[in-house]
């Protein structure tokens, strides 16, 4: 994998991770999701100890029909 930047200069850790990431962009501009999110952090509890933090590369509300 290769440290790419994104059209509006955005570095993301892949190329394959920039397309979808460009193409959030354009859903989220068409306002097909909203809510976009690059690399949030989710903490992981399991009876109340911290046992680890889920990153996702994208979080994000889709608004596509049903």
């Amino acid at each position: 994998a290769r440290r790419t930047r994104a059209a509006d200069g955005q570095v993301l850790d892949s190329g394959h991770e920039a397309r979808v990431y460009q193409e959030l962009v354009f859903r989220e501009l068409a306002g097909e999701v909203s809510m976009l999110r690059r690399q949030p952090q989710f903490p992981l509890h399991v009876n109340g100890v911290l046992v680890g933090v889920f990153t996702p590369d994208f979080c994000y509300l889709d608004h596509g029909s049903w």
